[in-house]
């Protein structure tokens, strides 16, 4: 029983949220300026390619600032300086994980996408 009050009091000083979403494509253009992903089909002749992960962390102690807003500010730049060169993002996933313990919270978005390589259009 002392077990089970002590595992219930440390949930109640600590929490975790994750949450995922995930896009066939991302048009890099589109969402850093209106900050939302494009929807829809994905563009012609394109397949994916090289995998890449961009991530950023901000920590906070007690109100010393937003850790959550300063994550979530940094989506736009993670998803442009994702696979240079190319105008899109395929089968991408955006990862938002925050977590809290006592005065302790730390908030992180991670963006995994493949680069897109066009497919040969002629034939052998």
């Amino acid at each position: 029983m002392k077990i089970l009050l002590g595992l219930l009091s440390l949930t109640m000083l600590g929490a975790c949220t994750k949450k995922y979403q995930s896009y066939s494509y991302i048009e890099k253009r589109e969402f850093v300026e209106r900050q939302s992903p494009t929807s829809g089909t994905r563009p012609p002749r394109l397949m994916s390619g090289k995998k890449e992960t961009e991530k950023f962390c901000e920590g906070q102690i007690l109100f010393n600032k937003n850790a959550e807003a300063i994550a979530e500010a940094s989506l736009p730049a993670l998803i442009s300086q994702s696979c240079p060169g190319s105008e899109y993002l395929l089968d991408a996933k955006i990862t938002r994980l925050w977590w809290t313990v006592l005065v302790y919270s730390r908030s992180c978005v991670e963006v995994e996408s493949f680069c897109p390589k066009k497919m040969s259009t002629q034939a052998p």
